[in-house]
Parts: structure tokens; sequence; C-alpha cells
């Protein structure tokens, strides 16, 4: 986007002007920080030819949205219209989409205006490869929608620079939809491309619940081993390193511990804090 610096000034002026109306009734200290925002229809007819100044104005506002300790603590309040009108505004800001995909799906906030967001993306930038990768992730983590995010993977395989991991996993998710493998690589790659302090520890925190998963998994397919050679099912996980079905226990990434329960069922004292998506080999059924 061009920065024409004093239209930027004037553009803001105007806004500042717009936004007056909405906040003359404010209290002096405010208890919630949640604004009353110009539609991005206005915004339009105020932006005329310069909506990309504009576009840049609120994109501003939603970086210090994001990196502010009173809004974080107040869960965002205008994050999400601030992205909006930055999206609305100027439709084909790549960046905007990223951090569509990444900031909107913190805890705090509802991951499927981030998936909206990226959807419409598809429609302006279909010719870079960050923001069906990004929809497949959400579709794959958020929506559980497995053949969508097999879908937009696929797409954006196929654009320049795209990272080689995109084609195989989307093969992967259509054949094998919902194995937390594929999500773990995936949150993997963002772990390695984000340099945001509070995405990397939202990515952490994902990557420990499909940790978790992948653990389960593993260890449901040796309890299953185990019970086909001896014929019956382990008292402790210790005798399927004892036996040779594992060659060590795994510790639980979410920091509780694995177990075994009469049933045979692999169990873990994190079970308060999974995913909820996957169910691993032996797993009663849900």
């Amino acid at each position: 986007m061009k920065h024409f610096l004093p239209m930027l000034v004037i553009l803001a002026a105007l806004t500042h002007t717009v936004h007056r109306p909405f906040v003359a009734t404010s209290l002096t200290t405010p208890l919630s920080l949640r604004e009353t925002l110009p539609s991005a229809e206005a915004l339009k007819l105020i932006g005329l030819s310069y909506r990309s100044l504009l576009a840049d104005y609120y994109w501003l506002r939603a970086l210090g949205e994001f990196g502010g300790r009173e809004t974080a603590a107040q869960k965002y309040p205008n994050l999400e219209a601030l992205t909006r009108r930055v999206l609305a505004l100027d439709p084909y800001f790549v960046t905007a989409y990223f951090f569509a995909g990444t900031a909107l799906t913190v805890k705090e906030l509802d991951p499927s205006t981030s998936i909206e967001l990226l959807k419409t993306g598809m429609q302006y930038r279909p010719d870079n490869w960050k923001v069906p990768f990004l929809l497949g992730f959400n579709l794959y983590y958020f929506a559980h929608d497995y053949a969508a995010a097999a879908e937009a993977l696929t797409a954006a395989a196929k654009l320049d620079g795209c990272p080689p991991i995109a084609g195989p996993l989307a093969t992967r998710l259509a054949a094998e939809a919902g194995t937390p493998e594929v999500g773990l690589k995936l949150v993997n790659w963002m772990l390695a491309n984000t340099n945001d302090e509070t995405l990397r520890k939202t990515y952490e925190e994902r990557q420990h619940l499909l940790q978790l998963e992948v653990e389960l998994r593993w260890l449901g397919r040796a309890v299953i081993l185990f019970q086909e050679q001896q014929g019956h099912s382990p008292k402790t996980l210790e005798e399927l390193v004892q036996q040779g079905q594992l060659t060590h226990l795994p510790k639980d990434p979410l920091g509780g511990s694995y177990g075994i329960d009469a049933q045979g069922h692999v169990t873990t004292t994190s079970e308060a804090k999974r995913l909820r998506v996957f169910t691993a080999p032996g797993d009663p059924s849900p």
C-alpha cells in the first residue's frame, strides 16, 4: 500500500470526526474498552479513492489492540471489528489475512471469524499460498472439517512459495481425516514461522494438545499389540517396555501422567484438557 502522510492525516481527522458522536457519551474512565466503530460501508464512502490509506489507519489500530496489555486483559474487544474494517477497505492486503488467520484464533476469540475472512481472502488473493494454508489449518483444528481443510491445503500446494509440507498433508488429510499427526505437523510449521510471543504461546499450547493425542494413540496401539501377544491386558504401562512393545514411555506434554485402567484403556491425568476430537486405539467409545 502507498502511503501519503498528508492525506493520511486528513483521513485520520475525518475518521476521528465520525467517531466523536459514538464516544461523546462515554464514561470518563470506561469499564470496557469496546468501541462502536463506523460501518465498513461508511468508511468506504469517507475513503473514496484513498481507502488503502484509511485501511492503514485501522491496521495500525489492530496491531495496537493485539499488542496492548489492557486490551488483552479484556479479551481484545475491538480486534475482530478492526481487522474486518482493514480487509473491507483493502481486500488484497495479504499481511492482514495472515493476521486474521493467526491473531483472531487466540483462545479469547471465536475462530470462525478467522475462517470466514480467510475464505474471503481466497477470492481476492488466490495467488498467495499463505491464505489457503492458514485456512486449511484452521478448518482442520477448529472446524474439524477435514475435507475442506484438505481442499484448502491442496490449493496452497499449487502456489509458488508454498512449503513442501502442504501437498503431503493435504493427501493425508483426505485419506486419514482427523489424525492428530497431521495437525501436529501443521502446528510445528506455524511455530517455526511465528515470531509474535502471544501467537507462539497459543501455538505451543496447541502443539502440546496435539502431541498428547499422538502419544495416546501410540500407547493405545502398543496396548492392543500386547493384548494380542500376551492374551491379556497389561496392568501397567511399564509392562509395554518390559515386553518390547515400546522402547520407552513418553511424558504427558501437559504435565500429567499416563496410566492404564482395569479395562485396558490408556488414561491420562490431563483428560479434562483433551481436544475431544480424536479417539485413540483402545479408547472406550465416546
